[in-house]
């Protein structure tokens, strides 16, 4: 009779605590809220910025839509080829930095050409949220619990639309009553600008607890 041959097999890496796991998944759905609520407060501002920039409709619709979307598409593909090397949560941390800044240099902006630049960053810093993601929680859960972390992460998705109509219709009614502010180191801006400013506020806040809280779980399915 032949031997019985045996070989080691590696276990396999157990899921992280699922307190963490789910952790990130809210942290993830306030990325996904922020970011889909900042590319809804532009359209909302949008007959503002026309009037005070003196755009025509090619132009505003560029900026609307165009700017942010284009390089959003065009980075998706190299920025996925980075997540399967470097550090996820640092991706998605840099893309809220870059967010950001894109949000607060709209508002810093004075003039077609700037306004184009700083939402094209914007396209830039969105450009990892779904790889990363996505990558991250096939290694925070087993296949059947994925897709309830998946619909509770997409959330962000829905909710980010209807809370920049609230939360940008709210502050420019705030502001209205005055067109222009004052503020030190900046000097004088528009309240359309001033709204991109704040809005730039929890895109920061979120990078940094990205950056030192979400847990970046080891990868799975790689082989030895």
């Amino acid at each position: 009779m032949a031997p019985i041959v045996t070989t080691d097999v590696a276990s396999p890496e157990p899921y992280p605590d699922p307190r963490r796991a789910w952790y990130g998944v809210g942290v993830f759905a306030l990325m996904l809220l922020v970011l889909f609520g900042n590319s809804g407060i532009i359209g909302l501002l949008v007959d503002d910025i026309k009037r005070d920039l003196q755009l025509d409709d090619v132009k505003a619709s560029l900026i609307i839509g165009f700017a942010a979307s284009s390089l959003h598409a065009v980075l998706a593909l190299p920025v996925s080829r980075l997540v399967d090397t470097l550090s996820r949560r640092l991706i998605l941390g840099v893309g809220l930095v870059i967010l950001g800044t894109s949000s607060l240099a709209t508002g810093l902006a004075a003039t077609f050409g700037t306004l184009f630049l700083a939402r094209l960053l914007g396209g830039i810093g969105a450009a990892g949220s779904g790889p990363a993601t996505y990558s991250i929680l096939a290694d925070y859960f087993p296949p059947a619990k994925l897709p309830r972390a998946v619909s509770f992460m997409n959330i962000g998705t829905v909710y980010g639309a209807a809370l920049a109509l609230l939360v940008g219709a709210t502050l420019l009614v705030a502001l209205r009553a005055t067109p222009t502010l004052t503020l030190p180191l900046v000097g004088t801006v528009r309240s359309w600008q001033v709204i991109f400013m704040i809005t730039a506020i929890p895109d920061f806040l979120l990078a940094l607890l990205m950056l030192t809280t979400v847990l970046e779980p080891p990868r799975r399915g790689r082989p030895a």
